[in-house]
């Protein structure tokens, strides 16, 4: 099944699925509001799939390539299986093009949008290239979206998108 099908076949299942370029960018026009599956049969070039966020569905972007120590994402696992090891195992995770994690989970009435939760100063290096700051942790919430597995690059190593689960507020806060 090439990629042009699953889109069609979730946004069938409703899930809000977008079809992407090679630049990860949208290639339809009203994402925001739902992909239209006629818009999506008549593209003929897909080169990826991405899942709107918002309306309960919200992901973690771990951007690890922005991690000097290295130890980010293993801290991270730690502090929340501390935390509960159930909400970790309820987790719906995938790997990134970029060695990165996207975590999946749903939680009721979200309203927030693409918060950026951790960063870090730009290295001597970066600062000659004109950047200021990293981003390593943010979510993607309303108006938010994520490239998903099948993409290139991408793999669901816990969960599918499919069955992502709902946490609560004080879990996912």
């Amino acid at each position: 099944m090439d990629l042009k099908e699953i889109i069609i076949k979730g946004l069938n299942q409703g899930l809000k699925l977008i079809p992407t370029n090679t630049k990860k960018q949208p290639i339809v026009r009203s994402w925001k509001d739902g992909v239209d599956v006629n818009e999506v049969k008549i593209l003929t070039q897909v080169h990826g799939i991405a899942i709107a966020t918002g309306n309960d569905l919200e992901c973690i972007d771990f951007d690890l390539k922005y991690d000097i120590k290295g130890d980010l994402y293993e801290s991270y696992i730690e502090e929340v299986k501390s935390y509960s090891q159930e909400l970790y195992d309820s987790m719906v995770i995938q790997t990134t093009i970029n060695g990165g994690y996207h975590w999946f989970y749903k939680c009721k009435d979200l309203e927030e949008g693409n918060t950026k939760l951790a960063r870090r100063e730009a290295t001597k290096e970066e600062k000659s290239k004109g950047e200021r700051v990293k981003v390593l942790l943010e979510t993607r919430g309303v108006g938010g979206y994520v490239l998903i597995s099948p993409s290139k690059g991408y793999a669901f190593t816990q969960g599918r998108i499919s069955t992502v689960s709902y946490i609560s507020r004080l879990d996912r806060d």
